[in-house]
């Protein structure tokens, strides 16, 4: 049968089984790469330290979070579903989805944008039905929803899923380390902002990103070309996931062509 994650996922009731990818290949298209992303929310831990003493009350809110983040799943798929419109499959397969967490596997060409709207809708979603909890642990100032934080693992279609899935926890960690950059933060205090990060898995090793950044990316210890997260908002000092967007834009057209390597 028809998984019911998928119909959850993709807002679709009448979804048939001949449009859902159980296979790894039905996702990719010619080039064979895919994407495994991970998104997990921020400040879910202070929320949850406030009112889990009351037991009616942490179920409201653990009911309204899964309605928000499925929400935000579902605003994020009609964002991207145009580009594939015309295919038998979806290529897109949610892995887990609920209490404040994503996990899908998808076409490399769609991961980037879809996780960006997901992070857009999980805010504005929880800042819809969770506001009350929010400003009651974060102040009365804090006027907006949840925040958080993705890892996209870009891999060959070929490439071991669980170490895919391991690596995009890994830069899921990564961004929230990055965000969590004041001890009002860190103290639970203040929400960090969302925000992503990806690699591009060319080669068999297996490993932690910290790893791969100082293997792959540190070509000496003055020089780095790790260069995120990207974030969903404005930051000091930090490109936007449409700044980066943008550059990559630039890259593709014509005159782009001769600096993209």
């Amino acid at each position: 049968t028809t998984p019911k994650l998928c119909r959850m996922a993709f807002g679709m009731k009448d979804l048939s089984d001949k449009q859902v990818a159980f296979e790894v290949s039905e996702i990719c298209d010619k080039n064979n790469w895919i994407a495994v992303v991970h998104a997990d929310g921020n400040g879910l831990g202070s929320i949850v330290q406030k009112i889990g003493t009351d037991p009616k009350r942490l179920k409201t809110f653990s009911e309204n979070l899964d309605k928000a983040t499925t929400s935000a799943a579902v605003k994020a798929f009609d964002d991207v579903k145009n580009r594939f419109k015309d295919a038998t499959v979806i290529p897109i397969r949610p892995i887990v989805l609920g209490g404040d967490d994503l996990t899908v596997i998808c076409r490399a060409d769609l991961a980037v944008d879809y996780t960006q709207a997901f992070l857009h809708y999980f805010e504005e979603q929880t800042k819809e039905l969770l506001s009350g909890e929010i400003k009651e642990v974060f102040g009365a100032n804090e006027d907006g929803g949840l925040t958080a934080c993705a890892g996209v693992a870009f891999i060959k279609s070929s490439y071991p899923f669980y170490y895919a899935y391991e690596l995009a926890e890994s830069l899921c960690s990564a961004a929230k380390n990055d965000a969590k950059d004041s001890p009002e933060i860190k103290a639970g205090k203040k929400l960090p902002l969302s925000c992503l990060m990806f690699h591009k898995v060319q080669d068999s090793f297996v490993e932690e990103y910290k790893e791969i950044a100082a293997r792959e990316l540190t070509p000496d210890k003055f020089t780095s070309f790790k260069y995120g997260p990207y974030y969903l908002k404005s930051k000091e000092g930090k490109w936007t996931i449409d700044t980066l967007k943008a550059n990559v834009q630039k890259l593709e057209e014509g005159k782009g062509n001769a600096i993209k390597s």
